[in-house]
């Protein structure tokens, strides 16, 4: 899909529009009571990570974080919140939200450009909240986020992310958190590491003392004592009920009477005490309260709008003075949202007391809101109104700015309300549609709608879209791995394209491409590639030119030219990471990057990448990139003697594998543990792993091909490794003579050499000393010269015997590769002070801690920051040491 027209933004006419209301702190009611909860500033143990206020409605969760928050404010630490309601479901709409709330902490304001592609869009909001994280955390300055509603959240992909911003969190910093359930963000690992501070039901239930306090000093209600206690022990301290029976009691004739009726559950309470509020009412008020209460927020034109009536700034102010829990979401009080709780009963008496009503009011709310551009809630409230084709239409007409901004679960959620021929003679809306499938990894689904789509509606789409038709099929096919079909696709379509899409285009180039470098028919490849990354770089699109790159270095690299593909990964990242750091773009670019820096024994420099970036890898990366990372940090926990955090880590991978349908991660991550059993001496174990993986017969589906993230780790490899450690060097050597034949005249070296040096190994078993020494020495040299050496670093052991046997003063570490050259000419080459800085960050230390360490003041260290970034051509602390380590400084 190509750009939307430029005079667009994210967000107009309805992409991502910010509400400032959800990330601005409700105005604590009218009489409220400060209770007695721990201080936040003060009363919350060291370590803490997150403290969750965890209750059903009413109990007062958002009143205590509000109290802590003014605490906190009032202690000088930087606060912001936000809001939750069900629209945030949408991982790109969190996402945003989130962003802008660390924004407003940070003082940071910038709006990322346009996207050149659907795929350069769809990471921009995470990359932004990881950017500002990390800016937050190199500031120094302590925060704490407020996160209240979290009950709306059912997207676990919004989960990880929270679960990654609890463990990210800087220093002194708190994460607060309100909600009705109980969330899934790892709470009995954060107990058992004493990081968590729970306020539940009963430290939210309101004493005797307050509910007194409440009664008779904020509300100034004449309730005797015996009164008192029978409300508080009816209620059990809950707040809403509380609140309820004082606006009963407001006025009523005989209280004794009233408070006599209530009983029974909490639900009950709630109902028997509305129903006595809303009865009260004058008829005008009461009407205004049902009319209005479909809108989740109300504003005077809303109101106006779905009501009727012309008074409605009056009614608000009304309501909001009577302490009908309507709360202001701003501090200039033009919007409003009525507590949970009301808003419930309220939609409840609307459809008993007027039944049928509530279509007319949604329908008038969206005509409200399409007045006002703002789409995705219209669309919200036609649904809602039960008018479907309006709310198709209104797809179809803004289907391409959602998927634009990364609103890819709604656009799916919404197609997915509306009857299955509403799409028939929208093909727009359709070819959308198999777009968020995609990004969403429903790749069996998305193939369906393309399939129907190809039948039923190309004939009515334009000519670049044509061509995304075109790309989109081999483009499920590589995401899902399914490479012989993906091939043919790819070929047959590169043809018929029209020339009037470059993204498009290019992408279908890199696609073929790939496929071209899994036969090892890299020249071909090549010259695709250079195709690709013209038409790239006149779309402007990040995302296709570092894939282009990228995989240009990794057929460099089974070529073994290592010096070459670390010179093209790095200035892959290095661009990638030239707008924001996190993006699908740099998480390519960072995985090629860490594969070799493990390789050349860098592993605190390979990790580092690889759990920066491993979010975005794996809900944005190609089979190879998901395999090679998780490969890796589950053999550097090994290396940590962590054998569960290794085996938990190839359990994540096989479960991401399925859920992706993509037989090869999950036949990896099964190999892999073989190899895990390898390594800890379990040899039994091995054996039988891998005789189930050649019989179900993974394997045999990847047929001549050999892909990146296996190039020396396959199931054949694995078979010679364990013949060797069970002391079989004849079915060793027999299997990688066979390897060795069907690689052929193809270039792979990479490959080649580990496999001749591997069958040295078998062939001194087998008492063939002077050929295994010499097959060796010469394997050796050669891996040497092309900077290969460190990638036996996971078969040392194996290969130690013949590497003892090597000549005196031969050198059998890995090579070390010459240094990049800089971007910079030696006048601008880092100074010895810029290094002391450079790795004292690569330590982890903070601009505060650095200062103390070097003798000087923060100013001077962001000084030398901002030097070592712009020789560098780094955007961030993290980067400049990936850079550096890339270019060998470091």
């Amino acid at each position: 899909m190509g750009s939307p027209d430029t005079g667009a933004a994210i967000g107009t006419p309805e992409g991502i529009r910010l509400t400032r209301a959800k990330l601005t702190p409700p105005s604590r009611v009218a009489h409220a009571i400060d209770r007695a909860a721990p201080r936040l500033s003060d009363g919350v143990p060291r370590g803490t990570r997150l403290v969750l206020c965890n209750a059903p409605a009413g109990f007062g969760k958002t009143s205590v974080m509000l109290q802590w928050r003014e605490q906190l404010e009032q202690a000088g630490m930087a606060t912001a919140w936000l809001t939750f309601d069900p629209q945030d479901n949408d991982l790109s709409r969190f996402l945003t939200y989130l962003a802008a709330a660390l924004g407003d902490i940070g003082r940071a304001s910038d709006v990322p450009p346009l996207p050149a592609s659907l795929f350069d869009s769809q990471i921009v909001p995470s990359g932004v909240v990881l950017d500002l994280l990390e800016r937050l955390s190199g500031c120094g300055q302590p925060f704490a986020l407020f996160l209240d509603d979290y009950e709306c959240v059912s997207n676990e992909a919004i989960h990880a992310i929270v679960r990654q911003l609890i463990d990210h969190q800087p220093p002194g910093c708190r994460l607060v958190i309100g909600s009705r359930s109980t969330p899934p963000l790892g709470l009995g690992r954060l107990r058992v590491r004493e990081q968590l501070v729970e306020l539940g039901i009963e430290q939210l239930r309101f004493s005797l003392a307050e509910t007194t306090t409440y009664l008779n000093t904020r509300r100034e209600l004449p309730v005797p004592e015996r009164d008192i206690q029978a409300l508080h022990q009816c209620t059990e301290g809950w707040a809403t009920a509380l609140q309820l029976a004082t606006l009963s009691l407001t006025g009523a004739r005989n209280p004794g009477e009233l408070l006599a009726g209530v009983s029974g559950s909490n639900a009950g309470i709630a109902d028997y005490l509305a129903e006595d509020v809303l009865s009260r009412l004058e008829a005008g008020v009461r009407d205004f309260l049902l009319d209005v209460c479909v809108l989740d927020t109300l504003t005077v034109p809303l109101c106006e709008a779905v009501s009727g009536r012309p008074d409605c700034a009056g009614q608000l102010e009304a309501i909001e003075r009577a302490n009908l829990f309507l709360i202001p979401l701003d501090a200039e009080r033009t919007t409003w949202r009525f507590h949970n709780l009301f808003a419930d009963f309220l939609r409840a008496q609307l459809e008993r007391r007027q039944p049928g009503r509530s279509t007319e009011l949604h329908r008038r709310a969206a005509h409200a809101y399409l007045a006002q551009n703002r789409v995705v809630p219209a669309v919200e409230h036609t649904l809602a109104a039960g008018d479907t084709r309006m709310a198709a239409e209104l797809l179809d007409a803004h289907a391409e700015t959602l998927l634009y901004a990364g609103r890819v679960d709604t656009l799916a959620r919404w197609v997915e309300t509306l009857p299955p021929d509403c799409l028939d003679d929208l093909p727009h809306l359709r070819l959308s549609y198999t777009w968020a499938l995609t990004f969403l990894h429903r790749y069996q689904e998305a193939r369906s709608v393309l399939d129907e789509f190809r039948h039923a509606g190309e004939r009515q789409l334009t000519a670049r879209e044509k061509d995304e038709v075109l790309t989109l099929g081999p483009a499920i096919q590589i995401f899902s791995d399914r490479i012989d079909e993906c091939q043919h696709a790819a070929t047959h379509n590169l043809p018929r394209l029209s020339g009037k899409g470059d993204f498009a285009h290019g992408a279908l180039c890199n696609i073929a491409a790939f496929c071209l470098g899994t036969e090892s028919r890299f020249d071909e490849a090549a010259e695709l590639l250079a195709t690709a990354k013209r038409l790239f770089l006149r779309a402007g699109s990040t995302y296709g030119w570092t894939y282009s790159q990228c995989l240009e270095g990794s057929m460099e690299f089974a070529q073994g030219r290592s010096a070459g593909a670390q010179a093209i990964y790095a200035n892959a990242f290095q661009r990638a990471t030239g707008g924001t750091r996190y993006s699908s773009a740099s998480a390519v670019a960072a995985v090629h990057l860490a594969e070799l820096l493990y390789l050349n024994e860098d592993p605190s420099g390979a990790e580092e990448l690889l759990h920066d970036y491993l979010p975005i890898i794996e809900q944005t990366g190609l089979p190879d990139h998901i395999i090679v990372a998780n490969r890796i940090l589950a053999r550097l926990s090994l290396a940590r003697h962590d054998v569960e955090a290794a085996q938990r880590r190839l359990n994540d991978m096989e479960y991401l594998g399925i859920a992706r349908e993509a037989p090869r991660i999950v036949a990896t991550s099964r190999i892999e543990r073989a190899w895990l059993a390898m390594a800890i001496g379990d040899l039994e174990q091995a054996s039988r792993l891998l005789e189930q993986a050649r019989r179900q017969a993974h394997w045999a589906g990847f047929g001549h091909r050999i892909y990146h993230g296996n190039e020396t780790e396959d199931l054949e490899l694995h078979r010679a490794r364990l013949a060797l450690r069970l002391h079989q060097p004849r079915d060793a050597a027999d299997i990688l003579a066979a390897q060795l034949t069907a690689l052929g005249g193809t270039r792979r070296h990479r490959r080649r050499l580990l496999l001749q040096m591997l069958e040295a190994r078998a062939l001194l078993d087998l008492d063939q000393h002077a050929r295994a020494q010499q097959q060796f020495a010469t394997a050796w040299e050669e891996a040497q010269a092309l900077g290969l050496a460190g990638q036996i670093q996971d078969d040392r052991a194996q290969l130690q015997p013949l590497m003892a046997r090597l000549t005196p003063g031969t050198h059998t570490g890995p090579t070390e590769l010459p240094p990049l050259p800089s971007r910079s000419d030696d006048p601008d080459a880092l100074t010895e002070r810029e290094l002391q800085v450079l790795r004292l960050v690569a330590e982890g230390l903070s601009n505060r801690a650095m200062a103390e360490t070097l003798f000087v003041s923060e100013a001077t260290v962001k000084t030398h920051l901002r030097s070592i970034n712009g020789k560098l051509g780094a955007h961030s602390r993290t980067q400049a040491v990936a850079l550096a380590r890339a270019k060998r400084i470091l």
